[in-house]
């Protein structure tokens, strides 16, 4: 990644495994790459606060059936180490559900579907943050 430039990486925890996670997230580390580590439960957030983690991302899709819940990021966010950057990932519709994720602790959104599926991704983001018709 860092040889065409990549200033950071997504690890997914569940795809790698705790081995493979810690082993690529020192690699990324020691030449000075940013992580953002995603999670999407309990036992994952376990192996990404003994990994060393600080930028955590919990993703609200189960990659096995693709159903989204929010639940993931309200029931995670009591379990983050206290100097992690939570980010909460996939499912994100409305302004009421970043209001309420931000309030309960999460400093970042990543939203992909809400603002492509309907054509007009400006309009998406400005009613994603409060700013509607």
């Amino acid at each position: 990644a860092a040889l065409i430039g990549a200033d950071s990486i997504l690890l997914i925890v569940a795809m790698l495994g705790e081995k493979q996670t810690k082993s690529l997230y020192e690699a990324a580390r020691q030449i000075g790459i940013s992580v953002l580590m995603e999670v999407h439960d309990r036992n994952e957030l376990e192996i990404a606060k003994r990994i060393g983690a600080t930028l955590i991302g919990v993703n609200n899709r189960n990659l096995k059936d693709m159903s989204i819940s929010l639940d993931n990021s309200r029931e995670l966010i009591d379990h983050m180490p206290a100097n992690a950057i939570a980010i909460t990932e996939s499912g994100l519709t409305s302004h009421a559900d970043l209001v309420e994720l931000k309030t309960l602790g999460y400093k970042a959104f990543l939203v992909g579907t809400q603002l492509m599926q309907g054509g007009q991704p400006g309009k998406a983001l400005k009613e994603l943050c409060g700013y509607g018709d």
